[in-house]
């Protein structure tokens, strides 16, 4: 007989071991999620920072390109002006009348080296 009680006390103690690291693994794995779904919100915190950084260099990005893209407009519309104005000037005009004539272009290649 006690025999038996000895074997129930056993299983009664083994019974509570197993109870006792069901217990642990469980309260393991409760940390195990709460770790990994702290880190879940952290990341997509880290994320939607990130996106808002690169909206906000995208559109400090479009406005330099866009003052960029004005300035050349601006400079090339001054090299218009400009060629305009010398295209129609009178010393233009007779260097391209001289242009013409044969003997120009003579003494041109000769000056030239041409």
């Amino acid at each position: 007989m006690t025999s038996g009680l000895a074997d129930t006390g056993s299983s009664s103690g083994a019974s509570n071991l197993a109870n006792a690291m069901d217990a642990l693994s469980l309260e393991q794995a409760l940390l195990d999620t709460e770790l990994a779904n702290a880190r879940v919100i952290d990341l997509t915190r880290r994320l939607q920072e990130a996106l808002a950084e690169t909206e906000r260099l995208r559109g400090e990005m479009d406005s330099l390109e866009r003052g960029e893209l004005e300035r050349v407009k601006a400079e090339r519309d001054q090299l218009a002006a400009y060629k305009q104005r010398l295209t129609a000037s009178l010393p233009y005009k007779i260097a391209q009348r001289l242009r013409g004539l044969p003997m120009v272009n003579t003494v041109a290649r000769r000056v030239l080296g041409g």
